[in-house]
């Protein structure tokens, strides 16, 4: 696994995230940086997929969801054995899409650093 570069921001709500164009959720946003995210599902996901993720946040106008390009990067079992997190880097984030991660960092982030 790679160090990470940047200080992850847990979240005080937990996100919802889907696979586009699946009406199941892929699991719920843990916690995020400007490079990735870390998902926590209910299921196993192999490393190595390359999904469009879209999640709904606060931030968005008429609620347009954000939709990102990110690769799965590791997956292991969650503190609660119940669920699996998922690490995400995160390869195509247009513009607006990162500003509103921003967005959820600054606004919705705990454990604030530097």
């Amino acid at each position: 696994m790679q160090a990470r570069s940047q200080r992850r921001h847990d979240l005080i709500f937990y996100l919802q995230v889907f696979e586009r164009g699946n009406p199941e959720p892929l699991g719920f946003l843990g916690n995020v940086t400007m490079s990735g995210v870390m998902v926590i599902s209910d299921k196993p996901l192999e490393p190595g997929r390359v999904l469009e993720l879209e999640m709904q946040d606060h931030t968005a106008p008429a609620r347009e969801p954000m939709v990102v390009t990110a690769s799965s990067v590791w997956c292991e079992r969650d503190a609660d054995p119940r669920y699996y997190a998922v690490g995400f880097e995160l390869l195509d984030v247009p513009l607006r899409a990162r500003q509103r991660l921003r967005a959820l960092i600054d606004d919705m982030g705990f454990g604030r650093g530097p």
